[in-house]
């Protein structure tokens, strides 16, 4: 999961740990840029099978960032992911098309790894 830094998240954040504990999952908390709230134990958003946002929609864009980040050639784009409007969306698009085609083009050399590892 991801937090907001301050909001009060005590409600979902309880009905998030009982639900799991019903459930039989364990809950963790996937580190952030600028976020030094810790209300469970880390973990690896590469780890997850499903990424809960807690807070706003930057908390939510946040879980988005680190869940992406966490399986290479995956790229996000849309018209509120960073910033607002036409042009945005156009920018996240161009990012995200580069980033896939990147991705791809390694993927592509010998040994099917990409460049550097």
């Amino acid at each position: 999961m991801v937090v907001h830094p301050s909001r009060d998240i005590d409600e979902p954040l309880h009905g998030l740990f009982g639900w799991a504990e019903r459930e039989g999952v364990s809950v963790v908390q996937v580190p952030v840029v600028g976020q030094d709230r810790a209300v469970a134990e880390p973990g690896a958003p590469g780890d997850c099978d499903l990424l809960v946002s807690i807070g706003g929609d930057g908390t939510m864009l946040a879980a988005i960032r680190a869940g992406v980040a966490a399986q290479p050639g995956l790229a996000v784009c849309g018209a509120a992911f960073d910033g607002i409007g036409i042009p945005a969306c156009i920018g996240t698009a161009r990012s995200a098309a580069e980033h896939t085609v990147s991705y791809l083009r390694d993927r592509s050399r010998p040994g099917g790894a990409p460049a550097g590892g």
